[in-house]
């Protein structure tokens, strides 16, 4: 691959969240506790530095400094996508890829994960760092690289005559934005009916986002006292209620369709990867339906 065809994705770090948010240093300082306002600022410094490492390999064009210029139109010009930050920005960047190949099946794009800052970062999703992604290069432009491909959902959700749609790499959160008000929903699984009509959410999740750390493991894990992590790769989901002694489980396969009637009071909502730009409206007399998505993420191996 021409390294001229890779673009780099950094997400901000939160000390230019922050500044932007609220305007100036002084009052976004004015937020925190003196140690926590350092601890933003050492990050910040931290990320520049491994920012540059990777910036003196690509021309000033291949380093895209907002993901909001991450469009359809940049991914036409390019191959390969470095995702540089932590898990919440390879979700939100993957979810963009999604789309973009699910209206563009004949197009052959990879991603790469990668973490931005290991010290502050997990980083569970992420096959790189930036060290060892600049390992990679003589790999990469002799095409020496396995490609993943990434289960996928997707859901769609009706409300009278309106449909909107929406995509998960790791999971879909279904149920009241609140997480102090009883979610009301009735499940079916082709065609049958499964659950307790009430709980405090429902968890549908892929392999990407069983790993360690993620929400459906820590829940998982205190019920039944072991770990379920699913491969990345695998064409299923597991679904549960999200209550820690709820035994309410199923699995959801390829062609198979989750179809959920919201009957919530307050603010249902269908949120996918716990994005909350992205989650859609579930009130009550709304319609989702769940299912495994044709259109897999293509994310490049570590070997």
């Amino acid at each position: 691959m021409d390294i001229e065809k890779v673009v780099i994705i950094p997400s901000k770090s939160r000390y230019e969240c922050e500044l932007e948010r609220y305007g100036s240093e002084e009052r976004a300082r004015g937020k925190y506790l003196p140690q926590l306002w350092q601890n933003l600022q050492r990050g910040h410094v931290d990320q520049k530095k491994n920012l540059a490492k990777v910036k003196q390999y690509f021309y000033p064009h291949q380093i895209i400094t907002d993901r909001i210029n991450f469009t359809p139109a940049l991914i036409e010009k390019y191959d390969a996508f470095v995702f540089l930050g932590g898990d919440n920005h390879f979700t939100y960047c993957s979810q963009i890829m999604l789309r973009y190949l699910q209206e563009n099946p004949q197009k052959q794009k990879v991603v790469f994960g990668t973490v931005l800052d290991p010290r502050r970062s997990w980083g569970g999703q992420l096959n790189f760092n930036v060290d060892s992604f600049i390992d990679f290069f003589p790999r990469l432009q002799q095409d020496d690289f396995e490609i993943e491909k990434w289960t996928a959902l997707e859901a769609t959700v009706q409300k009278g005559k309106t449909f909107s749609s929406a995509l998960a790499i790791n999971h879909f959160l279904v149920g009241e934005k609140d997480r102090e008000d009883m979610s009301r929903n009735y499940v079916y699984l082709n065609g049958k009916e499964i659950f307790p009509d009430k709980s405090s959410g429902i968890l549908v999740a892929v392999g990407a986002g069983s790993g360690n750390g993620s929400w459906y493991d820590n829940v998982y894990f205190d019920r039944f006292q072991k770990t379920d992590v699913l491969c990345s790769q695998a064409e299923y989901a597991r679904l549960f209620l999200t209550e820690h002694k709820s035994r309410s489980i199923a699995t959801l396969r390829k062609e198979e369709v989750l179809v959920i009637h919201s009957s919530n009071d307050g603010e249902g909502i269908v949120s996918p990867d716990s994005l909350k730009e992205r989650r859609i409206p579930f009130p009550m007399g709304a319609a989702a339906e769940i299912r495994i998505s044709p259109t897999y993420l293509p994310v490049v191996r570590k070997v």
